[in-house]
């Protein structure tokens, strides 16, 4: 008795296990993990961040780490399906290029995000 349940258990459940490809099992450890985003906001002047924080109220500033000088904002946003979003945005220090790439490569590394958006002035000398 105890081996026909054994086998039917272990057939039940190989019928029913499902292969994950590399993509999903990355976005299935995104989804528990505590420190990782689905989208990520850089922006460069304070009135850009304060009218991410007007349209979407539910990112609250988090306290910084001992490991970052960057100030980050994190909150779910709801989708109107009933899902929703985890977001992170941060401000530039200061306005350029250089610092936007800083910001933009800290944020992947600490959020894993899975979209970034960057936010602000492109200018294109010729």
């Amino acid at each position: 008795m105890k081996r026909r349940h054994e086998s039917r258990v272990a057939a039940f459940l190989s019928s029913v296990a499902v292969e994950l490809t590399d993509k999903q099992a990355t976005d299935l450890s995104r989804q528990v993990e505590d420190e990782s985003v689905d989208f990520a906001v850089v922006v460069a002047l304070r009135k850009e961040l304060a009218a991410l924080k007007h349209y979407f109220p539910e990112l609250v500033p988090i306290s910084s780490t001992s490991d970052s000088t960057r100030t980050y904002l994190r909150g779910t946003i709801p989708t109107r399906r009933g899902g929703s979003y985890r977001v992170v945005a941060t401000l530039l220090h200061s306005m350029g290029n250089l610092d936007a790439a800083h910001a933009t490569s800290d944020l992947i590394h600490k959020w894993k995000p899975r979209f970034v958006l960057v936010n602000g002035i492109a200018v294109w000398n010729l």
